[in-house]
């Protein structure tokens, strides 16, 4: 890392110094092989059933929103003329945030 003294140079020698305190935090790991990971695999696949079933919730809950919607008009229309947003809205906001817990990917029938 470089700063220098002079006042011209102070935002480059602030950045410099900020980038050095964020990666004094980055720490290396040094494994045996594909035998030495196993049990950080296996940590990483427990995580992703977990993701996996918190999603699988969560896309059961707004298939019965959906349909608990479909079948109440009167209910979506009293809403909408209140100025309140579609539920439509909503059902894409939900989409949108299943896709970012999966890491950016995309839903099926989701509106972007």
């Amino acid at each position: 890392m470089t700063v220098h003294p002079a006042v011209q140079f102070i935002e480059q020698s602030m950045t410099s110094l900020r980038f050095a305190s964020k990666a004094r935090c980055i720490e290396n790991y040094v494994g045996r092989g594909p035998e030495g990971n196993a049990t950080k695999g296996s940590e990483q696949q427990s995580t992703i059933d977990a993701q996996q079933r918190i999603i699988e919730g969560l896309q059961h809950r707004l298939r019965a929103l959906e349909q608990k919607r479909s079948t109440a008009p009167s209910s979506v229309e009293t809403a909408q003329g209140a100025g309140q947003p579609s539920p439509d809205v909503f059902s894409n906001m939900a989409k949108k945030w299943i896709a970012g817990q999966l890491g950016g990917g995309t839903v099926p029938g989701s509106t972007e």
